[in-house]
């Protein structure tokens, strides 16, 4: 049965989000409502929407090609820290117990892999820590993200604040602004947010089950090289694959540090609360939306955008926080490779 109030009507036509679907195609939509609602299509179709549609897609792409790019260098340079310090402890030890229990031939092969390996593996890292802060791929990536967000709070304010060159059809084009805000603005958003906080979640769980594994570790080799050592001192080298865990702990403390995976599934998780409680407002919205026209709609859109705009503030703190992991995963780096060095002499 078709609704015959205005209300009901809006709701219908523009439909609801899937709820898994974070991404919008704004450029295309006004082809999809051009039977269904052409008031709104016209509005979609303007040359001032259009153009605001087209800016948030080409930021939006802009900064998913960034968070890509910085992604594979960070991720990868934390795993070549973390590989170039164990090598390293796996020449140590090797080295300390020739030529028992591996013949002398077989270790000297073994140390020159195992050598070779380590400074490669040491090579990388370097390159890629140097190009995560001379490229500046965090701040690249979290400006293209500022953008991308701020071009599509200004396109949906456009399309709000746009008049429709038809006439009255017979749900007022109000209506089909706030059905549309909600669909591909705020219903998006708050399964974005309640997404990534369970993302983040997740996340936080594997680097404090790494970070533990760390410290287990670590205790493990400490007490077996005091243990064996006792029957020949050459069992203390298991000593050296301590460092091995002290860099694997460096590794989670890293992922910690710059994705922050605790405190954003936090912040995520209110984010998402805070969008909810808007949601519930919305049948007082759209009366008033219907009473009052265009007025209560932009009310409406400023509050969900103000919430917004609180989170998207968060990320100015957590580019401080990267720039100084970084620093600490290139001293890391340094300080391993020094003690190869001193070790080696």
């Amino acid at each position: 049965m078709v609704a015959t109030d205005p209300i009901k009507l809006a709701q219908e036509i523009i439909g609801a989000g899937k709820d898994d679907g974070n991404v919008i195609a704004p450029t295309q939509h006004a082809d999809e409502f051009k039977a269904k609602a052409p008031d709104l299509s016209d509005i979609l179709s303007s040359s001032a929407v259009k153009a605001a549609a087209a800016n948030y897609e080409d930021n939006d792409r802009d900064a998913k090609v960034a968070q890509v790019e910085f992604k594979r260098v960070f991720n990868r340079s934390n795993k070549t820290v973390l590989g170039t310090a164990v090598l390293i402890a796996l020449v140590t030890a090797t080295g300390v117990l020739t030529p028992w229990p591996v013949p002398e031939a077989l270790a000297k092969v073994l140390l020159v892999v195992l050598g070779v390996a380590s400074v490669l593996t040491g090579a990388l890292a370097a390159y890629d820590l140097n190009t995560l802060r001379q490229g500046d791929l965090f701040k690249d990536w979290m400006s293209t993200r500022a953008l991308a967000e701020t071009a599509r709070l200004e396109y949906f304010s456009t399309v709000a604040k746009s008049a429709a060159a038809g006439g009255a059809g017979d749900v007022p084009v109000d209506l089909l602004k706030l059905e549309y805000f909600r669909r591909f603005q705020l219903d998006v958003q708050r399964n974005y947010y309640r997404e990534r906080s369970g993302q983040h979640r997740r996340e936080a769980k594997r680097t404090l089950s790494y970070s533990g594994f760390a410290i287990a570790g670590a205790a493990v080799v400490t007490g077996l090289a005091g243990t064996l050592g006792f029957i020949s001192t050459k069992f203390a080298a298991f000593a050296a694959l301590g460092t091995a865990f002290t860099a694997f702990s460096v590794f989670a403390s890293m992922r910690d540090q710059v994705y922050q995976d605790q405190r954003n599934a936090e912040r995520y998780g209110r984010t998402a609360q805070a969008l909810q409680g808007i949601t519930a407002k919305l049948d007082d919205v759209r009366k008033g939306v219907k009473e009052a026209g265009q007025e209560p709609l932009l009310g409406f859109i400023e509050a969900v955008h103000e919430q917004l705009s609180l989170e998207h503030r968060q990320w100015l703190g957590q580019q401080t926080d990267a720039e100084s992991a970084f620093t600490r995963l290139q001293d890391t780096l340094t300080k391993i490779s020094s003690q190869a060095s001193a070790k080696k002499a």
